[in-house]
């Protein structure tokens, strides 16, 4: 009965300490298979956080490739509908500087051929042979002698006397000389006022003569003058109209280019909104991917902490456990063997020649020597 009893309690406390490290064991696998679990969700969802980022991230390039596209349509459509004025300024930019390094380089008119401007200020230079100033003299005897007609009928008439004269055969007879005396007194006194009229006429005839030639002086230089700046007029004219126009498509092409530059500005700042904006969402996306699988791998840390608390936890309470079954089973068999040597040491008492009642050191009380009694219970 001993033997069943020991047998029983060793079994017991063998079992208890085999089941105590089993449930230490499951739990600790409990915890590892949880571990892996939540790491494989843990895995999963930043999985899924780096696809929806791919996935943002690539929308967001895209829309930024597209904006980009847009914008350098619009500016090459820009650059292409202005090409042909930049074009055109850049030909009459060129035909302006033939123009200006040509006829029309300078502003000074160049001036008519074989005229002098510097003639308009110099002075009439009168008609040869008349004195203007004889305009202004009184007729003269000496005029009145060396006038033409009174000298001819001078002349005349006495040569008629000397032919009278010479038929009668008296020629430097004194009634000759005094005819030719009173020939020569009658005919000055009758040609005197013909020679002043003369006079007169030809004086006035001359004077006449000096003013038509000076009107004729002043018409023609005015008509040179005017022909100069007729001419001038003419030039002017003629190089507002070469040069105005070329300066016009000059300043079309100018206009053009200024457009194309503006354009480009207009294209970069575009551009450069479009990259930073695109910045900015990547950050952000990148951001929030960064913040999600931050959250997703603290709350695996978090998880698996707890879950190695747990394990350690479960390996200790198997400990505990195994301790206490081993601890209760030595406890049991302590009990039951001082039980039994209780119950033997009474069955000694009653029966001092059981077996083993010599090894005894002392003798029971009421023992009597012969074979040991076992008691059973």
């Amino acid at each position: 009965m001993s033997g069943w009893v020991a047998g029983s309690v060793a079994v017991s406390t063998l079992v208890g300490a085999y089941s105590s490290s089993k449930a230490s064991s499951a739990q600790q696998q409990s915890a590892s298979e949880a571990t892996q679990a939540q790491k494989d969700t843990s895995l999963q969802q930043m999985q899924i956080q780096s696809d929806i980022a791919d996935k943002q991230l690539a929308a967001q390039l895209g829309i930024s490739e597209k904006q980009l596209a847009l914008q350098r349509e619009q500016y090459n459509k820009q650059i292409e509908l202005g090409e042909p004025f930049r074009q055109g300024g850049i030909t009459g930019q060129n035909m302006l500087l033939a123009q200006l390094q040509g006829p029309y380089g300078s502003a000074k008119f160049g001036g008519v051929p074989g005229y002098d401007p510097a003639s308009a200020m110099r002075d009439f230079g009168g008609v040869a042979g008349y004195d203007p100033a004889s305009a202004m003299r009184n007729f003269s005897a000496a005029d009145f002698q060396t006038d033409p007609g009174y000298a001819f009928r001078l002349s005349e008439g006495m040569k008629a006397l000397d032919r009278t004269a010479a038929s009668r055969g008296g020629l430097l007879s004194g009634a000759t000389l005094k005819g030719a005396q009173r020939y020569g007194s009658d005919l000055a006194s009758q040609e005197y006022g013909n020679a002043y009229n003369r006079f007169q006429t030809n004086r006035a005839t001359q004077s006449q003569e000096y003013q038509n030639a000076f009107n004729r002086y002043q018409a023609e230089r005015a008509a040179r003058e005017q022909g100069y700046g007729n001419a001038f007029n003419r030039f002017q004219t003629e190089r507002i109209n070469t040069l105005a126009p070329l300066q016009s498509l000059a300043g079309v092409g100018q206009s053009a280019t200024q457009q194309a530059q503006q354009a480009a500005q207009n294209y970069a700042t575009g551009a450069s909104g479009t990259y930073a904006n695109l910045a900015t969402g990547q950050t952000g996306t990148l951001g929030a991917l960064g913040a999600g699988q931050t959250g997703a791998l603290g709350a695996f840390g978090a998880a698996q902490g707890s879950n190695i608390i747990g394990a350690g936890n479960a390996r200790a309470s198997g400990y505990v456990g195994g301790a206490n079954a081993l601890s209760s089973g030595l406890g049991q068999g302590l009990n039951f063997y001082q039980n039994q040597q209780y119950l033997n040491n009474l069955n000694l008492a009653r029966n001092p020649n059981a077996y083993g009642a010599n090894m005894m050191n002392t003798q029971p009380v009421g023992v009597t020597s012969g074979n040991p009694v076992y008691y059973d219970f």
